[in-house]
């Protein structure tokens, strides 16, 4: 049973964070994690193979980023992002787990999902998303980036110099 700490839901949708892939992956008793880049895979568009061994036998993944399905924010990171996708996608297999990894979500600036009520760790794949809609009804905002709670007033701030609220700490490492 999956820790339900692990489990973001988006648009009344759930979908496991990458922290619970490794989580469930040790809890299985894996034993390796290997990546390779695909011959295929350019800087506009980077493409891995992820390859994950253990008791429960080996599985690949593969995943890929490009401007189409990766948010503004995260383009200068595609590179990683493809590769985290390939992982989250062996994990889940590994795992037997049929929800889909955040990660592998792609990134459409223009849609607002409507999050639970849970704390939500937000990842840089799904922060683009949450942009204008950091607070819900009667809840406290959060940092788009790191899901923690934040005050009204760093949301304002980070609001007016980032486009999107952040907290302190993350603040120092968005430019």
């Amino acid at each position: 049973m999956i820790d339900k700490k692990f489990i973001i839901n988006i648009s009344g949708k759930e979908f496991i964070k990458f922290e619970g892939l490794l989580a469930e992956f040790h809890a299985n008793k894996g034993k390796s994690i290997e990546t390779e880049e695909l011959p295929n895979s350019t800087l506009d568009e980077p493409k891995f193979k992820a390859t994950v061994s253990g008791d429960n036998g080996t599985f690949t993944g593969h995943g890929d980023a490009n401007t189409k399905n990766v948010s503004a924010l995260v383009s200068s990171h595609k590179y990683r992002m493809a590769e985290t996708r390939a992982i989250a996608r062996a994990l889940r297999w590994y795992n037997n787990i049929g929800i889909c990894s955040v990660d592998e979500l792609g990134g459409d600036d223009k849609k607002t999902p409507a999050y639970s009520k849970e704390p939500v760790e937000q990842n840089p794949v799904v922060a683009s998303t949450v942009q204008n809609n950091a607070t819900q009804a009667n809840s406290t905002p959060i940092c788009s980036k790191c899901g923690k709670s934040i005050t009204n007033a760093e949301k304002s701030f980070s609001e007016g110099k980032y486009s999107f609220p952040l907290c302190r700490e993350c603040q120092k490492t968005a430019k």
